[in-house]
């Protein structure tokens, strides 16, 4: 892992309810700082619709997770560079077999 954290310890610094944990691995893992916000707010609308979400059907749940997030960086005023964007839609909707086809 980039940041030379433990998968299980990266977990609960991204869960972790405040903010402090995520930013520090984000800034120990070395990544952009243009995209922290974009990645703050994905994380926030996962934890949201993993607490309303029924169904365990993946690639409907990345398709919402994407339009939602695309609505909310639009909201929030959060622009990322067409390959920032492509490769944050590319890793959100990638599956299994890496054929998850994004409608955008």
């Amino acid at each position: 892992m980039r940041a030379s954290v433990p998968i299980r310890n990266a977990r609960v610094l991204i869960y972790d309810s405040g903010q402090m944990g995520l930013e520090r691995l984000y800034e120990e893992a070395d990544l952009p700082s243009a995209m922290y916000p974009a990645i703050c707010l994905a994380v926030k609308t996962y934890r949201e619709m993993m607490e309303e979400t029924e169904d365990g059907y993946r690639d409907h749940f990345c398709r919402r997770l994407l339009e939602r997030l695309l609505i909310s960086f639009d909201e929030n005023d959060i622009h990322l560079d067409e390959t920032d964007m492509n490769y944050f839609m590319q890793r959100i909707g990638k599956n299994e077999n890496d054929s998850f086809d994004v409608a955008v």
